[in-house]
């Protein structure tokens, strides 16, 4: 009995998900190739250089069974639209049931014209194309723990693949390095100076590392000892923080976020410091934080200020819903109040690239209460004034856009070196990865307005109060936290130590890209590395440094490719 040949795109099964059945799959035996040539004047012939091959096309006819000429059309138009988002100029994994130990990444090329069986037949035939751009298939992740300084690796597939080496070195390094047999090599570092013998020296000595697990390390602030200005702000005497075991938050009452009582037109909500080892003139600030998606009317901020060792504002980091939306504000500044004396080095607001992501409704919202009223009854000398609660409603303006800040989950870099600060806003991934596009700006104080030495920090969650607080109409606040915190202390140009124990650098051979801690890291890489391959079936030595086992620990993985 035969079995029946299946595809899966994109996760989709052809038969039980499409409700396709596979009459033929057509795939040639090479990739597209073109013969390179070179034309030699005054000379018979051509020089051959070889072949260059291309993308790799699969052509899979296919049947549409279905029952009613409608069921037909719904069937069609889901197709339509799986082709219709995967042609985005992304490539999706195709594996076909005849070699389903690989996958193919592919992009649709083209969908036949569909013909009936016939004419009292409802079911239709056509042919769907697919094209694979790199023209070679990948077999499962092969991962390897490398033990020894020199190690020696036979990779499985028969083409060229690419190595990913992970390395979590287990002291200070000033450089990493990978060298293969073929005399090509990548080195993370700055370079050796044999006649000085330079030690390394650790230009970027972490100061502060506070994964906001405890409130500990934490001093709560109160009106009696605060030192610097809350923006629009005050301190709430009956609201603390507490630390959920990996975040600090705004303190619970009734199983709900307290920021202290009601205060008219200002923000209120508690507040945290603490103080560094000592003050940094030149410093780098990195604040994991955010601001999630509550009531769409709430108004909620969280701010980390940068203190002076006398407890002054030099600085603030901020992410802020302060209107009737989703929409969040992120800015730093550096300075000593925002409406005084303060430059802006990343405001969202005048960053072109932050966009509104979805247009919401703006329909009111209507709240209910109670209300206590004056009731008059009775005439002339039996006349008497009463209370009574009475049910009220009430349309309030509201509106659900969206924008790039929206739920913010992130990074926030902040540094000074000499006059000049930057900044950015980086969204991570849940595990506090940092992902994808970063928001940054600069400014050079060169008139020397600013330049204070930092020497602690204070975090403020804060809520501005809206109609519903001054109704009594309960609703969920926007939640806010800061997650992670780690500051240092920016010496100078020395040699740098390129990882400190723990961090993880991959050297993604794939992507041509390196990593540490999951953001982008290539400004110590050295002139004249090269990322590094693998061919299918033939033997390749690494030897890496620092050493496996008592300098680092190291892995390497990789794809097999297949062609």
């Amino acid at each position: 009995m035969s079995i029946e040949t299946k595809f899966n795109y994109c996760g989709f099964d052809s038969r039980s998900d499409l409700g396709l059945m596979v009459v033929e799959i057509k795939r040639n035996i090479l990739a597209e190739t073109t013969e390179q040539t070179t034309t030699i004047p005054g000379m018979f012939g051509t020089i051959y250089e070889g072949l260059s091959f291309g993308s790799k096309l699969f052509t899979i006819d296919v049947l549409l069974e279905a029952s009613s000429e409608r069921d037909r059309v719904l069937k069609m138009r889901e197709l339509s639209n799986l082709f219709t988002q995967t042609g985005d100029g992304d490539e999706y994994p195709l594996i076909l049931s005849d070699e389903s130990e690989v996958v193919w990444y592919v992009h649709p090329v083209e969908v036949s014209e569909p013909q009936r069986v016939s004419q009292t037949d409802n079911s239709v035939l056509f042919s769907i194309k697919f094209s694979s751009s790199e023209g070679v298939a990948l077999g499962e992740k092969v991962e390897q723990t490398i033990t020894k300084q020199t190690t020696v690796i036979t990779p499985s597939g028969n083409t060229r693949t690419y190595p990913i080496f992970t390395v979590v070195p287990t002291a200070e390094t000033d450089s990493i390095a990978i060298a293969s047999d073929d005399d090509s090599y990548i080195y993370l570092g700055a370079g050796f100076d044999q006649e000085n013998q330079d030690k390394p020296i650790n230009n970027k000595p972490r100061i502060l590392n506070d994964a906001c697990n405890t409130l500990a390390s934490w001093t709560k602030i109160t009106a009696a000892n605060l030192t610097f200005n809350i923006e629009n702000g005050v301190i709430a005497s009956d609201s603390d923080m507490r630390t959920t075991g990996q975040a600090l938050r705004v303190g619970l009452k009734d199983n709900a976020d307290y920021f202290g009582a009601n205060v008219s037109k200002k923000w209120h909500g508690p507040a945290r410091q603490q103080w560094f080892s000592k003050a940094l003139k030149d410093w780098k600030v990195e604040a994991h934080l955010y601001l999630k998606k509550g009531y769409a009317r709430a108004r909620n901020k969280i701010e980390l200020y940068l203190l002076d060792s006398e407890g002054r504002r030099v600085g603030k980091i901020m992410l802020k819903d302060g209107g009737e939306s989703y929409e969040v504000l992120a800015s730093a500044q550096i300075g000593y109040d925002s409406n005084g004396v303060a430059k802006s080095v990343y405001n969202s607001a005048n960053d072109s690239s932050v966009k509104r992501t979805k247009n919401g409704s703006n329909q009111k919202k209507t709240i209910k209460y109670k209300e206590t009223v004056k009731v008059t009854t009775g005439k002339g000398k039996n006349k008497k004034a009463t209370t009574k609660v009475v049910s009220k409603t009430m349309a309030l303006p509201q509106d659900l856009d969206e924008n790039t800040f929206t739920g913010f989950y992130g990074v926030c870099t902040f540094q000074k070196v000499g006059n000049k600060y930057s900044a950015s806003f980086q969204k991570c991934l849940s595990n506090g990865k940092p992902t994808g596009k970063k928001w940054s700006g600069t400014y050079t104080d060169s008139s020397n307005k600013f330049g204070d030495k930092i020497a602690g920090v204070a975090v403020y969650i804060g809520k501005y109060d809206i109609t519903e607080d001054s109704k009594g109409v309960k609703y969920k606040s926007n939640p806010a936290a800061l997650t992670d915190l780690k500051v240092y202390e920016i010496l100078g140009d020395t040699v740098e130590i390129v990882a400190r124990a723990g961090d993880e650098i991959v050297i993604n051979c794939e992507e041509n890209k390196v990593y540490r801690n999951g953001s982008l890291f290539l400004e110590n890489l050295y002139i004249g590395s090269e990322f590094l391959t693998m061919n299918g079936g033939i033997p390749r030595s690494f030897t890496v440094s620092p050493e496996p086992g008592s300098g680092a620990s190291w892995w390497l993985d990789y794809s097999p490719r297949y062609n």
